[in-house]
């Protein structure tokens, strides 16, 4: 998780993501092992007046590092359960996958048949300029 109202939390995040490769290499090696799962989410979408990380920078992010991506308002509950929903839809995904000997490769959620949010298929999707036409605030990677 990062703020995006701070750019430096995004930056913080390469620490922690090379802490959780560093586990996973080993994790690996084990048979029947389950690749780990990865969600980043920017925190305080709520205060989008005060942004220091934009949508795309934390996408980028998030599909550079092989992870899921959702923005979220812990204040004003938005895509908190959404967050977790996906993070354990992506656990039970991947191990059965690794029951069934496929390699497990994550699905978006408009794949999924979610129609909560609407998906950001390409950056041109987003746009922080025109918040008022574009009718959502958050994403669901």
């Amino acid at each position: 998780m990062y703020d995006i109202t701070t750019s430096e939390s995004l930056v913080a995040l390469d620490y922690f993501n090379d802490l959780i490769e560093m586990e996973s290499e080993e994790r690996m090696t084990r048979p029947g092992a389950v690749p780990h799962i990865k969600i980043v989410a920017g925190n305080k979408c709520d205060l989008a007046n005060s942004r220091a990380v934009t949508s795309a920078q934390g996408l980028t992010w998030a599909r550079e590092h092989d992870c899921g991506f959702m923005e979220t308002s812990a204040r004003n509950v938005v895509n908190i359960e959404e967050t977790f929903e996906l993070l354990v839809r992506r656990v039970v995904a991947a191990r059965e996958a690794v029951k069934n000997g496929a390699p497990y490769k994550p699905v978006t959620a408009a794949a999924q048949g979610e129609d909560k949010q609407k998906e950001i298929s390409s950056m041109d999707d987003y746009d922080d300029d025109e918040r008022t036409e574009k009718k959502w605030c958050c994403a669901i990677m």
